[in-house]
């Protein structure tokens, strides 16, 4: 399925959340496809990251004092928009979408449900 980084990123921490706060709370079906899910997304977020590195280094091509690449005040607007495009990019993940009843009945938090929101498929009864 496409998706945008943005979903991904979304996704990644609505994971991680999970599996230090939550874990305990989530059925064991949903908590093995998150698993596999979470692989998958974290090779994309591996790819934003190195994308995010390579605008760093092109808005900002010489470290500092201290050796830290930062963008420059007059060049945030530019890197801001071009992280902006980033983030909007799609990709194609290999993800077998979570059917909301393999959560259980136990509790899942708003913020996981929003992150996840593209993940989870929801069957309408009637």
């Amino acid at each position: 399925m496409k998706v945008t980084y943005n979903e991904v990123l979304s996704a990644n921490g609505a994971i991680q959340n999970l599996m230090k706060n939550g874990a305990a709370s989530v059925a064991p079906l949903a908590a093995l496809r998150l698993a596999r899910a979470a692989r998958v997304i974290g090779q994309e977020v591996e790819a934003f990251e190195a994308g995010r590195i390579a605008l760093i280094k092109q808005y900002a091509p010489e470290p500092d004092a201290e050796g830290n690449q930062r963008v420059p005040p007059e060049r945030t607007a530019e890197f801001t928009a071009a992280l902006a495009k980033l983030t909007k990019e799609s990709v194609e993940v290999d993800i077998q979408r979570i059917d909301l009843a393999d959560f259980g009945t136990g509790p899942i938090s708003l913020t996981a449900l929003i992150g996840l929101e593209w993940l989870i498929d929801t069957v309408q009864e009637g």
